[in-house]
């Protein structure tokens, strides 16, 4: 059987994933696409369908591809390449032509937006256990309450956009590198790693995240101290030549 805290924990995340769904939902299903949309959700798309990513390439593709996975479950969604839009590269006319001349723009809309939803959640599990490792369960409970009502966090959930989505991974890349900074665990090594890869090819800006780990992995190993490592002898990197061994695999592997 669960324990106790366990089952607690379960229950408000339930909660809290039900009713930021709810929240999300209710409200794309009530707007029209913002300007930017049409041409996120083409270029996923086409890019998912076709292999072609011709259109808008400015941006990494990895959010755009996740927000029109469904799309790919309907059979009816109408593509040209013979327009002269897609021949010539003019990307925001040929997304407005796929999106609402050849196909149901809300239909596909709604489908690729709740993968925004998805994410939103997630971020909103993360805020919760940097919360509850910080200052405990109830504590962690009034954040994720309050994330949950967040203006700024629903409107962004709602959108096929790249905001929330890189939001996401940056927090997470942060959140595992804390964990990591506390005790070196395979885990929190793996956190960091997948985040960190879903942010750089989520958006550009993500590049920023290498010296930002770079530094405070190196403000790590120089202030001292044991640091907790389930891989070291007796369970602590005491020599500040392990911790910069250390500090430099993670680097690798952040680099592969």
């Amino acid at each position: 059987m669960m324990d106790r805290a366990r089952v607690r924990t379960t229950v408000v995340l339930g909660l809290f994933a039900a009713v930021f769904t709810a929240l999300t939902v209710g409200s794309y299903t009530q707007k029209s696409a913002t300007v930017d949309e049409p041409i996120h959700l083409t270029a996923g798309y086409t890019a998912l369908r076709l292999r072609d990513y011709r259109i808008d390439p400015e941006q990494p593709p990895f959010l755009r591809l996740w927000a029109a996975l469904p799309l790919l479950t309907m059979s009816d969604i109408n593509l040209e390449t013979n327009s002269v839009e897609w021949q010539t590269g003019i990307d925001w006319d040929y997304s407005h032509h796929f999106l609402y001349q050849l196909n149901d723009a809300d239909r596909l809309l709604y489908r690729a937006r709740f993968m925004t939803v998805v994410l939103g959640v997630i971020l909103g599990v993360l805020v919760f256990d940097w919360a509850q490792d910080l200052f405990g369960f109830w504590t962690a409970s009034a954040v994720l309450a309050l994330y949950c009502l967040e203006p700024n966090i629903l409107a962004h959930s709602s959108l096929v956009t790249t905001d929330l989505g890189v939001t996401c991974f940056i927090f997470g890349v942060v959140y595992f590198l804390w964990r990591l900074t506390h005790r070196f665990t395979f885990g929190n090594v793996a956190g960091l790693t997948m985040f960190f890869a879903l942010a750089q090819v989520s958006k550009f800006s993500a590049v920023l995240l290498g010296p930002i780990i770079l530094a405070l992995l190196a403000i790590r190993v120089l202030r001292g101290g044991a640091w907790p490592c389930v891989f070291a002898t007796g369970g602590e990197l005491r020599s500040p030549r392990m911790r910069a061994l250390v500090a430099t695999a993670v680097i690798l592997i952040l680099a592969l």
